[in-house]
């Protein structure tokens, strides 16, 4: 679980910063300064490392633009998940604003904490998918999206997220038929020698698919009852 995540600046000042479970201090950032931003290590061969302990705290970071991205943590978590939730949240931040650096986050600052409010409830993440995202948290006022015009606005409407739909695919999709395209690609390779015996030999393949489908409909696709496997 992750207690906080801190943006800083490139000498280690404080940019935002938001606090999902209240036992990482802000001053724990002393730690992270003297030891990445500052270079003074406990070894002197010791180099700053992504991830490290320091007063009982995980640090993980990464640096973009000159900014770092800090998520810490009082428990020995994944440090992978929050390597990768890192990259999404800069991720989320370049998808809204079209880059990351200071001057976007300060100017921004309102729309980054509701960003920070979705992507993550009391340190475990959730929606980190920008379309997903930009569903319920826009960059312009409803005013300036709907442009003065008088809509009527369904009450029962939700996000995506909470019906399961996916990021990637689009609502409202509708094709005349319903149709699949699965295209079964074999590519064989043989290396033999001058008096013909085979040297090496090995068989590779790849499934395309092309999808015609309304909606987010169930798909079972099978094999032919009459496919042999295995060698001939």
């Amino acid at each position: 679980m992750i207690s906080a995540v801190w943006v800083l600046d490139s000498r280690g000042g404080h940019i935002i910063h938001k606090d999902y479970r209240g036992d990482v201090s802000l001053a724990a950032r002393s730690s992270f300064v003297s030891r990445v931003v500052n270079g003074q290590f406990e070894d002197e061969d010791d180099t700053a490392r992504p991830v490290f302990f320091a007063d009982g705290i995980c640090f993980g970071w990464i640096m973009v633009n000159n900014i770092y991205f800090v998520g810490v943590s009082r428990q020995n978590l994944n440090v992978v998940v929050l390597i990768q939730f890192l990259r999404k949240l800069e991720a989320v931040i370049k998808a809204y604003f079209r880059t990351v650096d200071e001057e976007v986050i300060k100017d921004n600052f309102t729309l980054v904490y509701e960003i920070f409010d979705e992507i993550m409830d009391f340190g475990y993440p959730q929606t980190t998918e920008p379309d997903v995202l930009k569903e319920f948290i826009a960059q312009r006022s409803l005013k300036e999206l709907l442009g003065g015009r008088k809509v009527k606005v369904d009450p029962t409407a939700v996000p995506i997220a909470v019906t399961g739909a996916v990021s990637w695919r689009p609502q409202g999709i509708k094709y005349r038929r319903n149709e699949v395209y699965l295209d079964v690609e074999e590519m064989v390779r043989l290396v033999v020698s001058p008096d013909g015996s085979t040297l090496s030999a090995d068989i590779s393949g790849a499934l395309n698919m092309r999808c015609f489908l309304s909606g987010m409909p169930e798909l079972k696709l099978g094999l032919n009852e009459r496919v042999r496997t295995g060698p001939v």
